[in-house]
């Protein structure tokens, strides 16, 4: 019993500190333009309530931490300033797979992406190489490691 307990300490700790580091990221960690523009101007709340990357309307915005963000709409800018850690993508929008294969920050194609417990992963996709579905096939084994990657590339 003692033992379970510790991992479950452990565990809530471990998604606790993630969610405050994603948050209190430099700007410089964020996938971003010359504007700090995150997701290439896309809706990041859209991928939620849309099932898609709906682009945004730049007189809907908001600055964030010095990160710029566009929204589709004033309902999805409320729901993003009422909770920023479940619309901000992973790895600070850095394609999820080079994060876990390689520790690597590739930039994303905005429309390869999952939601996974409540997370949007982004990913590289060029003609004939989609590192979405490279992902989800090996899910299990590179999500530990693009935690693991991630802390090191922030530190």
């Amino acid at each position: 019993m003692p033992q379970t307990f510790i991992a479950f300490i452990t565990l809530i700790l471990f998604f606790f500190t993630g969610l405050a580091q994603q948050s209190s990221l430099s700007v410089d960690h964020f996938n971003t333009d010359s504007e700090n523009l995150v997701a290439n101007g896309y809706d990041v709340v859209s991928y939620f309530t849309d099932s898609k990357p709906v682009k945004e309307k730049q007189t809907i915005s908001t600055d964030f931490q010095g990160l710029l963000l566009y929204f589709s709409s004033h309902e999805n800018k409320r729901k993003f300033l009422d909770d920023t850690e479940k619309y901000l993508p992973k790895y600070g929008g850095w394609c999820a797979y080079a994060i876990g294969n390689a520790g690597k920050k590739v930039d994303v194609d905005p429309f390869s992406y999952t939601i996974e417990n409540g997370e949007l992963y982004l990913f590289y996709k060029l003609y004939f190489n989609d590192t979405r579905e490279k992902w989800i096939q090996n899910h299990k084994e590179l999500q530990p490691k693009a935690e693991n990657n991630w802390q090191k590339i922030i530190q």
